[in-house]
């Protein structure tokens, strides 16, 4: 160094320096390895620093997938929880429809076989009801002939005779009196109304 100057010198071996000429490029030469150390250091801070920010990187990365990945399956869980909600509730309303049609069918069975009975017992009842209006026609017809009987017998003194098929005695007995021929229709409108008399009898025995 000369006036703050470098300059060079030229020398063919170390030994032509001076002692403070080798330990200045000694110094140099230490310095310059000092700071090729610590760019060295310095730069695998950096790589350091790089990796492990590219490990965060992946390791966030990863982070952020999984939760991705947990959410997406948070969210299946939950749409299957609301799937299996919803299916019950439907399941249950169709339970609970399925009772009530039920239960109206058998409340109508229920109301037919009712409507049925209430119907035999109209249908007896009005059987009942016909019976009984034939058994007092034939009722009134039996008493209209024992009236009509009662009527032609009073004063006839041959009733009983002629009650008990005595016609033919009671017609001699009369044939010479001149009341014969007037005995003798009475006696068979008598037998008309007897054979009429017997006609209702059958026809109630037919109603019973």
């Amino acid at each position: 160094m000369r006036n703050g100057k470098f300059e060079r010198k030229k020398v063919d071996t170390v030994e032509a320096l001076s002692k403070e000429e080798r330990e200045a490029i000694l110094a140099d030469m230490e310095q310059e390895k000092q700071k090729k150390m610590q760019a060295i250091t310095e730069k695998m801070k950096q790589q350091v620093k790089r990796k492990k920010k590219q490990q965060e990187d992946v390791e966030a990365k990863k982070r952020a997938q999984m939760e991705e990945v947990e959410a997406l399956e948070e969210e299946r869980r939950r749409q299957k929880v609301k799937e299996l909600k919803n299916w019950l509730r439907q399941k249950e309303e169709q339970d609970r429809a399925k009772k009530e049609r039920d239960a109206a069918m058998v409340l109508e069975m229920q109301e037919k076989e009712v409507q049925k009975v209430e119907q035999a017992k109209v249908l007896e009842q009005q059987r009942q009801e016909q019976r009984d209006r034939r058994l007092q026609a034939v009722a009134k017809q039996k008493a209209r002939s024992s009236d009509k009987k009662e009527q032609f017998c009073e004063g006839c003194p041959l009733e009983r005779a002629v009650l008990l098929g005595l016609f033919s005695t009671a017609k001699d007995t009369f044939r010479d009196t001149g009341e014969g021929s007037l005995f003798f229709q009475a006696a068979q409108q008598e037998k008309l109304n007897a054979s009429q008399r017997e006609q209702p009898e059958d026809a109630h025995q037919d109603l019973l």
